[in-house]
């Protein structure tokens, strides 16, 4: 499935699969009505798009293709950013 939105934020977890891996779970907004609020960025991924940093991917528009696994998770195959920044910083 390919979505567009926005991140709202960004969090390295432990994977539940392998504790050797790291995940990126990224918290989405205007994504369509049946589109997936949360993705998950497998590891191969986030080393591939060094991009992808948790602390600086908030407010960032994207693309991705995901795939849901068995685990009824939307997992992210392939991710671009959508141009620059699109939600203000948060107020400090």
């Amino acid at each position: 499935m390919r979505i567009r939105g926005i991140i709202r934020s960004g969090e390295l977890v432990e994977s539940r699969h392998d504790s050797n891996q790291v995940e990126l779970i990224l918290q989405l907004q205007g994504v369509g009505p049946a589109q997936p609020r949360r993705v998950v960025v497998p590891q191969e991924v986030l080393v591939r798009e060094d991009w992808l940093d948790p602390d600086q991917v908030a407010g960032h528009g994207i693309e991705a293709e995901v795939e849901l696994d068995g685990d009824g998770r939307y997992v992210v195959v392939e991710i671009q950013l959508g141009g620059g920044r699109v939600l203000r910083e948060p107020d400090a």
